[in-house]
């Protein structure tokens, strides 16, 4: 009996390692930095677009989907675990996070900047309405801030921070301290 229960142990850590394998590695993705290569897109019309790259897509998909699928899961447990439902509440929380925090592709053209999201709300700010520039060296983010408050993030995830960087130098470059931004910056496309 007690060789049995051991054994059964070990089958139900089996079948869980395989997810929280695959966890680990999409969280791993999730927080990882774009590619040092990758860069913006140039349009011929000038239109820069910064898009978060495949790998960080298909990692935050499925951080997402791997919580849906964590819901279902606690409910059909509800009558042997009383926290069930609180889990799986907590479950359906993580997942809307996930969705709603991933980064939105920035676009820059001559009016300003605009940021599309997924499950949010666009932003959009014109040059002549930032009013602050904050660039995080070891968060590796920049925030920009407009005269009525809204902030367009440059996260980790998206590419290409020095051609952001030079973009801002070029349309704000009377307005910003003249060693703005204390980091090589970089006209390439």
């Amino acid at each position: 009996m007690i060789t049995m229960m051991h054994g059964k142990h070990l089958i139900d850590f089996t079948r869980a390692l395989p997810e929280l394998i695959a966890a680990a590695l999409v969280t791993w993705s999730f927080l990882a930095d774009a590619p040092k290569d990758s860069k913006a897109n140039v349009s011929a019309t000038g239109r820069v677009e910064f898009t978060p790259s495949r790998r960080a897509t298909a990692a935050w998909l499925i951080l997402a989907a791997f919580f849906v699928y964590l819901v279902p899961t606690q409910f059909r447990h509800m009558d042997t675990h009383s926290l069930s439902i609180v889990t799986a509440v907590a479950f359906a929380s993580v997942a809307i996070a996930v969705l709603t925090s991933f980064p939105g592709t920035i676009l820059i053209d001559s009016e300003g900047l605009r940021q599309k999201f997924w499950a949010s709300k666009n932003k959009r700010i014109r040059w002549t309405d930032i009013v602050e520039i904050n660039t995080g060296e070891k968060s590796r983010t920049v925030e920009i801030t407009g005269a009525d408050g809204t902030k367009i993030v440059h996260s980790r995830q998206l590419p290409d921070r020095p051609r952001l960087l030079w973009e801002l130098k070029q349309h704000c470059g009377e307005q910003l301290p003249a060693d703005f931004p204390r980091e090589p910056i970089s006209s390439s496309a």
